[in-house]
């Protein structure tokens, strides 16, 4: 019984050695908060101050592009390589059809801080926030109606599988779903208190969630039952993605990135080069990977590329 589990250490040690994250040069002097590519080359990152960049080369080169807003923006999502959204605080909401040449502000209906923008489709988005605020637009932002979620603490991720099967989480431990496009929302039980940041869904039934204090929650049966995972570390996590079932990623402070290739039977840490936050982490299926993050001596953004 020991042969199984010496290949997984074996296993486990030839990826922390032969994965590197690259720092890159994002020309910004301000919190990055969130990254989305649309290919392995083509990617933007939001931040606080209206910060918008973009890159055309995988990370090469950083190009700043214009909001029109100074209010901080939490989260970025484009549904194509030209139409994208971002949204932050005080109810901001930018999209741009044409890959962020140009963005125009929506109207929110609100003044809650937003924190986090997923597209299940072309034209119908959520956004989740301050207040346990959610917000539905099925005319791509045309308008953004105001959806009962049945609380009013804070959400800071929000995830759908389709139109109408999705999650929404935040403080407190606190896991929605619903499967009727967000008519209705149902708490689930989470099993943990403190706060949690990120969802993401590797397939229609197994996802996973980070959150304060090293926090890592997996379900296999899309919620019904979300199990606590060993992380290995304390330290709070802000954002997970995964290339598929097994294969995953989580970032949060001090530099913190963690890796598994069993589904999160293992985590492993991999070297950041930073002691600075990671906010968001986006891994495509070419396993091209990128986090960013603020770095507070050299008071700039940060971006690093992962290298494998």
């Amino acid at each position: 019984m020991k042969k199984p589990i010496i290949l997984v250490i074996i296993l486990f040690a030839f990826i922390e050695l032969n994965a590197q994250w690259i720092k890159q040069t994002s020309g910004i002097f301000h919190d990055l908060y969130s990254v989305y590519f649309t290919d392995p080359s083509t990617g933007w990152a939001v931040g606080a101050y209206g910060t918008i960049i973009k890159t055309t080369n995988g990370g090469t080169l950083w190009k700043k592009q214009t909001s029109g807003t100074t209010n901080s923006l939490s989260s970025v999502f484009f549904t194509d390589p030209g139409t994208g959204y971002a949204v932050g605080n005080n109810g901001t909401i930018l999209k741009t059809t044409n890959s962020g040449s140009l963005w125009v502000k929506q109207s929110s209906g609100s003044s809650n801080s937003l924190f986090c923008v997923y597209f299940p489709g072309k034209d119908t988005g959520f956004i989740a926030g301050e207040g346990g605020i959610i917000l539905k637009t099925t005319n791509g932002g045309a308008l953004w109606t105001k959806l009962n979620s049945g609380i009013s603490s804070t959400l800071y991720s929000v995830y759908f599988l389709d139109a109408n099967t999705g999650f929404a989480l935040g403080n407190a431990g606190t896991i929605l779903e619903t499967t009727n496009g967000g008519i209705q929302w149902i708490s689930q039980v989470s099993g943990v208190a403190s706060n949690l940041f990120s969802v993401y869904f590797a397939n229609k039934t197994t996802g996973y969630i980070a959150g304060y204090n090293g926090t890592i929650l997996k379900t296999n049966d899309r919620g019904v039952q979300w199990a606590k995972q060993a992380s290995g570390t304390l330290k709070t996590l802000y954002s997970v993605s995964f290339i598929d079932k097994d294969n995953g990623y989580a970032v949060g402070d001090n530099g913190t990135i963690l890796i598994t290739n069993n589904g999160g039977a293992i985590w492993i840490t991999q070297a950041s080069g930073t002691e600075n936050p990671l906010y968001s982490v986006y891994i495509t299926r070419q396993h091209t990977g990128y986090t960013v993050g603020y770095d507070f001596e050299k008071k700039a953004g940060i971006v690093l590329k992962l290298n494998n």
